[in-house]
């Protein structure tokens, strides 16, 4: 459990997680170096368990809260630091890597002047020609890009999504969180998002998106799928 999904918005601790971690961190080095005495209920006896924090999963903000690495900027990757190709984007006057460009094209509620920015910067530095605006005498008109669903594909998904079953405890009743008509999800648990993630998003975009995404889409899915499992296959790493 991470303190800043405990702690959210203005109140979070930010750089001072650290002091909020201290106690935390001081009885993981005694887990480790001294360990504690325990119960073995199935064996009826007492053994010295140590344990050890082998890693985190985060968000990059929160990454970098808990790292004490800035996270923004041209130095905001922690591995490539200095030898990245990061550069300013001209309209935008954002720090940005060519994966970033691709990733700003959507269209978000109230975003419309960064959406059409985004779409100037893919002009200048990214040979996207199917997704640049297009200019005609009366409007500037922003093409769909190919991992964007039609209306029509989008009803599709949170249809099946409502009518979905599940086994017990394997998640929450998906079904009572969609609504159709908005085409959105609402009040999903993190638990839901690792299901999504790890399963359903295999099937929910399968026959409605272009091969070559649908298969990005799988191994992103399958990559959440093992290093949240309790073993993992060497061969798969």
């Amino acid at each position: 459990m991470f303190l800043s999904t405990v702690i959210p918005g203005p109140s979070s601790p930010g750089r001072n997680i650290d002091v909020c971690l201290r106690p935390l961190i001081n009885e993981l080095v005694q887990l480790w170096s001294s360990g504690a005495l325990t119960y073995d209920i199935s064996r009826k006896q007492n053994f010295l368990m140590r344990a050890a924090l082998m890693w985190t999963i985060n968000d990059f903000p929160a990454y970098g809260m808990l790292s004490g690495w800035s996270t923004h900027g041209k130095l905001a990757c922690p591995y490539c630091m200095e030898n990245n190709k990061a550069f300013t984007l001209a309209n935008r006057g954002k720090a940005s890597l060519f994966e970033n460009i691709f990733n700003t094209v959507m269209d978000v509620k109230g975003k419309t002047k960064d959406n059409i920015k985004a779409r100037l910067d893919i002009a200048l530095y990214y040979n996207r020609k199917n997704i640049e605006l297009v200019y005609d005498e009366s409007r500037v008109a922003k093409p769909r890009a190919s991992f964007v669903l039609e209306k029509n594909a989008q009803l599709l998904v949170y249809k099946w999504l409502k009518s979905l079953r599940f086994l017990d405890r394997h998640a929450s009743n998906i079904s009572r969180l969609v609504n159709i008509e908005d085409c959105r999800l609402y009040r999903m648990k993190s638990h839901d998002c690792h299901v999504f993630m790890q399963t359903l998003i295999l099937l929910a975009f399968r026959d409605l998106l272009l091969k070559k995404i649908w298969d990005a889409l799988t191994e992103i899915s399958h990559f959440f799928r093992d290093i949240c499992s309790s073993k993992l296959n060497v061969d798969h790493i």
